[in-house]
């Protein structure tokens, strides 16, 4: 890592569907290229015929969360990133058993970075998130990927990353925007 090109990976988290992007940051010019993003499904992975041994002997949370650990690893150990970031769990009303899945979620990342890497997870709040990429931290998942799109700070390395733009891989690179502006100045100061 240089003071001028700060590579992060940055994860919108979930067991059913978690987006993740490779952001490339200048901090000189404040314009953040996305490398490669893609979608990581644990859960759907441990449902498949070959799994359901150890799920039964296991349960399904725990064979998702190793799933999750090979899945971070493999784009961790191929892309190096400098940083690794993660949106923070949250409650929600409508969904209260979420909670507790995001907290397994984010604590398995977190140890196994921590354990394999020797690098912190760092975690950003969605309302700061949704706030730094589209100026409102209330906004709906549509304004996110609008305004990742209208941003001329933002590029897209391929065209094929621009088309898989979907909901989830909008909120990982509104994640590692709001970390670069939000840590990035600390660390490089």
């Amino acid at each position: 890592m240089s003071n001028d090109h700060i590579r992060i990976l940055s994860i919108d988290p979930g067991l059913t569907i978690s987006g993740w992007s490779i952001l490339d940051y200048k901090k000189n010019t404040d314009t953040m290229s996305v490398v490669k993003t893609g979608l990581m499904t644990p859960n759907k992975i441990v449902s498949r015929v070959d799994m359901k041994d150890n799920v039964e002997k296991y349960g399904k949370r725990l064979m998702a969360l190793l799933t999750l650990r090979e899945l971070v690893s493999s784009i961790y150990e191929t892309y190096l990133p400098d940083y690794v970031v993660v949106e923070g769990a949250f409650f929600h009303d409508k969904f209260p058993t979420a909670y507790a899945a995001l907290l397994h979620w984010t604590t398995t990342v977190d140890l196994l970075i921590k354990d394999k890497y020797n690098k912190p997870v760092f975690k950003i709040p969605p309302k700061l998130a949704k706030h730094h990429i589209s100026g409102a931290g209330d906004a709906k998942k549509i304004t996110v990927q609008q305004a990742i799109l209208d941003n001329p700070k933002i590029e897209f390395k391929s065209k094929q990353v621009l088309e898989d733009l979907i909901e989830h891989i909008a909120d990982a690179i509104a994640i590692g925007w709001a970390f670069a502006h939000e840590y990035i100045p600390i660390f490089t100061t």
